[in-house]
């Protein structure tokens, strides 16, 4: 994918790849949970101001083969990116995901299912301030549940313009969860491929199937 271009650019990749998108709690690159795949079909938009992003792949397996597709799991969304100022210093990305699983497993039990994840995350740096925020909204269907789920987050922060540029600053985080597997509404938040450093350093506890 390539910056400079200024019309849709399609590509696609017959071999093993990795794919992240941003710093979104929806999907992005960690350790350990990176999103590795064989084959991704993309279409790529840049224009001033603007980037876009659309894609749709199916992960492989974690087996060590070239070959291992796993075909249970597909996953396909859009992406874009607004810049307010030329610097890229403060922003605005919009973000579709959705992800189908054949054997879905979670707290209830099993099943077919599919998730659809809407994120906007609010970004900028401005004199020694920045500040980061991000909301997430998941709705879908789990077997014979329906997928309600949700994420909010916020870092900010001052930076001193002084030797070693200490920083001082606030991060909160809150994601729904399930409380009731027989209800028939599925609240757990899943994020996906996420970051693993995103939540925190040493990922004991993320939003991955909070239940």
């Amino acid at each position: 994918m390539v910056e400079g271009r200024r019309t849709p650019h399609v590509a696609c990749w017959p071999f093993r790849y990795e794919f992240w998108r941003g710093k979104t709690r929806g999907h992005s690159r960690g350790p350990k949970h990176s999103l590795p795949i064989r084959r991704i079909r993309g279409a790529y938009y840049s224009r001033p101001g603007w980037n876009v992003t659309a894609f749709l792949t199916q992960p492989v397996k974690d087996s060590g083969h070239i070959d291992s597709e796993d075909h249970s799991t597909t996953f396909w969304g859009i992406y874009a990116t607004h810049y307010f100022d030329a610097p890229h210093t403060l922003g605005l990305d919009l973000y579709y995901l959705g992800i189908h699983r054949e054997d879905g497993k979670y707290a209830s039990g099993s099943g077919d299912e599919h998730r659809h994840t809407l994120g906007a995350r609010e970004f900028g740096a401005w004199n020694h301030w920045d500040l980061e925020g991000e909301q997430v909204l998941q709705v879908g269907s789990f077997g014979n549940e329906t997928i309600l789920a949700w994420t909010a987050a916020i870092n900010a922060g001052y930076t001193w313009d002084t030797t070693w540029s200490p920083r001082l600053g606030l991060k909160a985080g809150a994601t729904s969860g399930d409380n009731n597997p027989n209800d028939g509404r599925l609240g757990t938040f899943d994020a996906l491929y996420f970051k693993s450093g995103y939540f925190n350093d040493a990922s004991l506890n993320s939003g991955l199937r909070i239940s």
